[in-house]
């Protein structure tokens, strides 16, 4: 469920889903979605919050690693 809440077209429950994410780490899927989140999202509210996210769920991935250096280059 709050998979596809990260998707929803409401920025404010795609950013409690991203939020609650946060707490699920070792899930190849939520860091999947969290990934997308942050490079795809459309408001500068919710890629935040998928970076803490990934960070409170401790992902480390190479991937991870990619978007976030890609997510620095984001004018928002």
């Amino acid at each position: 469920a709050l998979l596809r809440a990260a998707r929803d077209s409401s920025i404010d429950v795609r950013l409690s889903a991203v939020q609650a994410l946060g707490v699920f780490p070792g899930s190849a899927d939520v860091e999947a979605a969290l990934r997308r989140v942050l490079k795809m999202d459309s408001s500068p509210r919710v890629r935040p919050a998928a970076v803490q996210s990934i960070g409170a769920a401790g992902y480390r991935a190479a991937a991870v690693q990619t978007a976030l250096v890609e997510a620095l280059e984001d004018s928002d």
